[in-house]
This record gives structure tokens, sequence and C-alpha cells, in this order.
């Protein structure tokens, strides 16, 4: 075991293996967007809602770490979450819109506020010394900050998500289109936590731990609570199942008699 563990270190594999996660997950969010979107343009009368800021939160837990990222010059870090980042921010874009257009002053606001960002931070990074100073300075706050906002996230974010998941499944339904992500999400946060456990990065410790490590393991705990409230809820549902099954072939009988 330890052989392979050496071997994965030599290559990085763990980093690898969760940036090939993130990329996944992403793609995953924007397809659950895309999905929420041709519903609303359908006209359906139902529609998928996600938890009430649950993209609020997603985003700030990814900034703070973000920006340790660029400071202490890891691409990992920098890749993952400015990506992510990117495709929450589209995903927000497209569900947050009440017709499925995309002309409101506020969405207009949202996309110049985004491409401005997207200009002039990294010209301001590449130019500005004072920044660099100033956020070197700061980057033990800022790490420590990473992971309150991760905790932050796991109780109102994952929260949201794990009474969600469990209001769905134990009543009755077979589907399982946004529990597959988050099984994704797990394995890109557990990759994360045994990278850095590993070879930790030159952020400032947090009581001895990397705290890229630290978030990741906080991340690992949340999406756990959240597969395991799943599976309480499918388990719980099992008796709505069978009478929504036999509801439905009573009435395929009816229709054909």
């Amino acid at each position: 075991m330890h052989d392979i563990i050496t071997v994965i270190l030599a290559y990085d594999g763990f980093r690898w293996a969760s940036a090939l996660m993130y990329a996944v997950f992403a793609t995953g969010l924007l397809w659950l967007g895309f999905v929420h979107h041709q519903a609303k343009v359908r006209g359906d009368k139902e529609v998928k809602q996600y938890p009430r800021g649950y993209f609020t939160f997603l985003s700030i837990q990814l900034i703070p770490l973000l920006v340790t990222g660029f400071v202490i010059g890891d691409a990992f870090v920098i890749g993952t979450r400015l990506w992510t980042l990117v495709a929450v921010a589209i995903v927000y874009m497209m569900t947050s819109s009440e017709d499925g257009t995309f002309v409101s002053a506020r969405h207009l606001a949202w996309s110049f506020v985004m491409i401005a960002l997207a200009m002039l931070v990294p010209m301001l990074w590449s130019e500005s010394e004072t920044a660099h100073a100033l956020l070197r300075d700061f980057q033990p706050y800022i790490a420590w900050g990473s992971v309150a906002v991760m905790i932050l996230f796991v109780w109102k974010g994952q929260l949201s998500v794990a009474r969600e998941l469990f209001s769905h499944f134990v009543g009755g339904n077979y589907s399982v289109k946004r529990l597959n992500l988050q099984f994704v999400r797990l394995a890109g946060f557990a990759l994360q936590s045994l990278a850095y456990w590993y070879a930790p990065s030159k952020a400032t410790p947090i009581f001895g731990f990397d705290p890229i490590f630290v978030q990741g393991a906080i991340g690992t705990l949340g999406v756990a609570f959240v597969l395991a409230s799943a599976l309480v809820g499918f388990v719980g549902g099992s008796r709505r199942r069978r009478y929504n099954k036999a509801a439905e072939s009573t009435l395929a009988l009816v229709r054909t008699a």
C-alpha cells in the first residue's frame, strides 16, 4: 500500500484526480442549469429550484481559497476554484431568470461586473506590487477565512441540500440526478484532502494542518452527511415508492379498460 501511495505522490496523482472531479462537478452544474433553463422556456409548471442561497454560499466558499491559491502560486487551487466559480456564476444567471430570458437590468449589470472583474483583476495582480504585498501579509487570515466560510457553507448550503434530497427520496421519488453530483463532489474533496495531507502547500498552517487539507476534510464530511441523509430518505421512502408504483399500475389498467 505504501508503495502505491508513493507512486501516486510521485506523479501528483491525488491532485490530478481531484482536479478531474472538479471538472466533472462544474460540467454537471452547467448541465443542471441547462435543464432548468430548458424547463423554464417550455413553461413547465414545476421547475426544480436550488436551495435558497446555495449559489451565494458556494461562491463565497470558493473565493477565499482562490485568493490563497494566487498568493501561494498553487495551480491546482487556482484552476479548480476559478473555473468552478465561473460555472456557478453561469448557472446562477440561468436559474435566477423567471421567464428564461436574460435581458433584465439585473442580468446585464451582473454580466458587466463579471466581465469587468475578469479583465481588471489580472491587470491588478500582474502590475501592482502593493496588491501582492497586501495579500501576502493577510494570507494567514485569508486561509483562516477559507476554512471558516467552508464550515458556514457546510452548515447552511449542504444542510439545505441534505434536507431537500431527504424529502425528495422519502416522498417516493427515484430520480438521482442531483445526487450523482454529490458523489463527484465527495471524490473531489477526499482526493484534495489526501493530496495536501501527504504534500502540504506553502499556505500558513492552521493548528498545524494545511488549510487546503482542512477545507477538503470539512467538505468531505459535509458531502458524506448529504449522502447519508439521501440514503436514509431512500430507505424511508420505500413504502411510498411501492404505493406510487401500485397507483401507476392501477391507473394504466383503468386507461386500457
